[in-house]
């Protein structure tokens, strides 16, 4: 049996609604860390997480990439232009992705369109996890 959960926003929904930016880009992979910033500052509002991820668990077999998931009202390159999150998203996002590094599970991190023609950013995480 498998069980997929995604991470998504409000503001996420409204752009696929609207048929603006979606996702464009996905690759699997696992945490190696995620570090929370609270402050507001020009990642958004709510601060902002910067997560690393590697080819397997635990940090192991490579690193990959870093990636940004910034909050509302953010205007840096490794920011989203359209999936910013709320303050109790990004909290939730944090939450699971350190629980996703904590057990070497499998992620599925999405890019779509960065702010200002950027390339690091983070847009929606679906975990997949096999009982």
């Amino acid at each position: 049996m498998k069980i997929t959960r995604s991470i998504r926003t409000a503001s996420i929904a409204g752009a696929l609604v609207a048929g603006l930016a979606v996702p464009t880009v996905a690759s699997a992979s696992y945490v190696c860390s995620v570090q929370y910033a609270p402050h507001s500052s020009a990642y958004g509002d709510n601060g902002y997480l910067s997560v690393s991820y590697y080819n397997g668990g635990g940090c192991n077999n490579g690193y990959l990439y870093t990636k940004y998931y910034c909050t509302e009202n953010a205007n840096v390159s490794v920011c989203s232009s359209w999936a910013n999150y709320s303050e109790q998203g990004l909290l939730a996002l944090y939450r699971t992705l350190a629980y996703a590094a904590e057990v070497h599970q499998n992620v599925w991190s999405w890019t779509g369109s960065c702010l200002q023609g950027g390339s690091a950013c983070g847009s929606t995480v679906t975990f997949t996890a096999y009982p």
